[in-house]
């Protein structure tokens, strides 16, 4: 039982991470556009160190990415974005529930 439930930790770890990249690659990718639109070749070099002050645009990433594209939000992105959101709910949940049951069994 242990090997198996490392197992899907370990699972569901990798999936975490594949999100994460992911989403990191599309938001980076905004980011070069955007700065690409208003600043031209030199956006390459300048979205790297603008990718930071943004990133609290990856919160709202489908809709940050409808902005920069000026299209409609994109199905796939926003795919991702839920899946990413809802890795992240789940985690947190698992998180506390195992530090609140391992703070039960110390009293």
């Amino acid at each position: 039982m242990t090997r198996l439930m490392t197992l899907l930790l370990w699972l569901w770890k990798a999936l975490g991470v594949i999100l994460i990249i992911l989403n990191g690659i599309i938001f980076l990718g905004d980011v070069v556009s955007l700065c690409c639109h208003y600043i031209g070749c030199f956006g390459y070099l300048v979205s790297f160190f603008v990718a930071p002050f943004l990133a609290p645009a990856a919160f709202f990433l489908p809709w940050f990415d409808a902005w920069v594209e000026k299209e409609p939000v994109n199905f796939r992105v926003f795919v991702m974005w839920v899946a990413l959101m809802a890795h992240w709910l789940c985690s947190i949940i698992v998180g506390l529930t195992n530090y609140l049951i391992e703070k039960w069994r110390l009293r």
